[in-house]
């Protein structure tokens, strides 16, 4: 029990959350944003891009991001670098 209550993460994130500000937040939703866009724009055979140059991710029909589609894709693939577990990750 002691191993599990006292886990660290080790990918090295911000583990202190007593000092979290709106500034900090918003880095590390655009860190997490960046990993997950690699990883899509990865096994997308026809990457679609907006005006501004942002990659438009598959849809899943009711207007959220398609994961299951990229995981699948990503496990089947194995994307040379194991993209499918990080991608679960994330």
């Amino acid at each position: 029990m002691d191993e599990v209550k006292y886990r660290v993460p080790s990918d090295g994130v911000m583990q202190d959350w007593s000092d979290l500000n709106e500034e900090a937040l918003l880095e590390s939703q655009k860190y997490y944003e960046a990993l997950l866009t690699s990883l899509q724009v990865s096994v997308d055979p026809n990457p679609q891009y907006d005006a501004e140059e942002k990659y438009i991710p598959w849809d899943d029909g009711s207007g959220n991001v398609d994961h299951e589609r990229y995981l699948a894709l990503l496990y089947d693939l194995a994307n040379g670098y194991g993209g499918y577990y990080t991608y679960k990750e994330i």
